[in-house]
């Protein structure tokens, strides 16, 4: 493998994905007028996640040209920040909860840490500071104990990179994960392309 390869999204997945963003935006804006404190409570949470959070997603990627991720013949550049190394990847698959992802586990970590710029752990602090404020409301308080605690811990304690990366090998087994929302071809098939340029 020569040259760099983007991966966008194909087309159709992210118009997909913005539709269903939209019904729920729809849904939470519905829930707003029916005088129940407790239901338009759930009503500004969705517009405020699946809306707002969905224009935000995509203004980012926009910057991006809707790319997350590029491959290159020494490793892969993530959008978010970093690089990973090819040499520096222990193992690769795919999982569905809490995906569909890709996930990746590295042989050490502080190679991807280091090549991280410092703006990208001040943009994850940005976001992370409002999920935190959300956990607390007690509509979502009251989700299932289990699911609501390990949100929780994870608001409190993923402030960095290297804060994600140690929750997701102690939570999950692995560091690095890639929505395959953002991917131009399904998991599977993108753990076999990863693979051909760790080989190659």
């Amino acid at each position: 493998m020569d040259e760099a390869l983007v991966i966008r999204p194909r087309a159709g997945r992210m118009l997909l994905t913005v539709l269903g963003a939209a019904l729920f935006t729809a849904a939470g804006i519905g829930m707003l007028w029916t005088g129940d404190p407790f239901t338009m409570l759930a009503g500004a949470l969705s517009v405020a996640f699946f809306g707002g959070g969905t224009v935000a997603v995509l203004a980012r990627g926009l910057r991006h040209g809707m790319s997350q991720v590029t491959l290159t013949p020494t490793g892969m550049r993530l959008h978010s920040g970093g690089t990973v190394a090819w040499t520096d990847i222990a193992a690769v698959g795919c999982t569905r909860p809490p995906g569909p992802l890709v996930w990746i586990r590295l042989r050490d970590p502080e190679h991807y840490l280091a090549s991280t710029p410092a703006h990208a752990n001040r943009a994850m602090r940005r976001f992370m500071r409002p999920f935190a404020a959300i956990l607390s409301v007690p509509l979502i308080a009251a989700l299932p104990p289990d699911q609501h605690r390990t949100m929780w811990r994870y608001a409190g304690r993923a402030h960095s990179h290297a804060d994600e990366l140690r929750w997701n090998r102690e939570t999950f087994g692995w560091d690095l994960a890639l929505a395959v929302t953002w991917l131009d071809r399904s998991g599977e098939e993108f753990v076999e392309l990863i693979e051909r340029y760790r080989h190659s």
